[in-house]
């Protein structure tokens, strides 16, 4: 059996709430990719997170957990067939505010280059959004990890 494709979701937090985009092609999502082979998992969440977002932070990213699960790679693409993936999902915690809404054109992946991203903030208490079925309930799962983790510290954000 092969190994998982590793994935990296960023899962950015502040002031209580969870950033999240609208995909184009697939629901709301959490900004996540594929860990490179010369990459640790924590050097792919930052980059995913320049990538899908254009945010380009200085934190160090928290890791919470990971999970595997099936699903397929993108979701949009005609005939695509699952996947293993194995997520590391880390919180992110910005040190300055960030802005409220905005839109970003994806950059580094041949499938998602070009397509606009709408980036929002979601009450992270609540339920995740409606994340398109191909996705598995992945996303959900990550930000349950993320809710968790936050849930345990001193001093949340």
């Amino acid at each position: 059996m092969t190994e998982p494709i590793g994935k990296a979701c960023a899962c950015v937090v502040q002031a209580e709430r969870l950033l999240v985009f609208r995909h184009p092609l697939a629901g709301v999502q959490l900004p996540k990719g594929t860990i490179d082979p010369a990459e640790t998992p924590a050097q792919a969440v930052l980059r995913e997170l320049a990538e899908e977002s254009g945010l380009v932070l200085d934190v160090a990213p928290i890791a919470v957990g990971a999970f595997e699960i099936e699903r397929l790679a993108n979701g949009f693409i005609p005939g695509e067939t699952p996947e293993r993936q194995r997520w590391h999902v880390f919180v992110i915690l910005p040190e300055a505010p960030l802005p409220e809404r905005w839109a970003h054109v994806a950059r580094g992946s041949p499938e998602e280059d070009g397509l606009v991203f709408d980036y929002f903030w979601h009450p992270i208490d609540e339920p995740f959004p409606d994340e398109g079925a191909f996705s598995n309930g992945a996303f959900a799962r990550a930000a349950a990890l993320a809710r968790a983790h936050l849930a345990t510290t001193i001093d949340p954000p």
